[in-house]
């Protein structure tokens, strides 16, 4: 007597969400192939198990990549602006500046008189 290996018994299912226009397409196409949308999806498994992994490029968008350098070069600005702009500090130059800006608030029509 003889022992026969029975394929295994397909139980598993699985959902897949299409358009209605995608799914009558794939329909058409697998009557016109003469199988069933089942063997096709089943096919398209077992040949996606045995195939060789190749990696998929990255998804990133030339969009996010502009918006993070834009990001980074206001940050950078953001520092060295307030650096740049600011003279060297010397006791001469803070007096001057001080009588240069609280001089016209004091003089300001209407502001009381110290």
């Amino acid at each position: 007597m003889t022992s026969r290996t029975k394929p295994s018994k397909k139980s598993e299912t699985l959902e897949v969400r299409l358009s209605l226009e995608a799914k009558a397409a794939f329909m058409t196409l697998c009557r016109r192939q003469g199988r069933t949308a089942s063997e096709a999806v089943r096919a398209f498994v077992e040949s996606e198990l045995h195939s060789p992994v190749t990696p998929r490029p990255s998804r990133t968008s030339p969009w996010r990549i502009g918006i993070a350098a834009a990001a980074a070069g206001l940050a950078v600005g953001a520092v060295a602006a307030p650096t740049l702009a600011r003279p060297a500090w010397s006791g001469q130059t803070r007096c001057h500046h001080a009588q240069r800006v609280l001089a016209p608030v004091a003089e300001a029509p209407g502001s009381p008189r110290p």
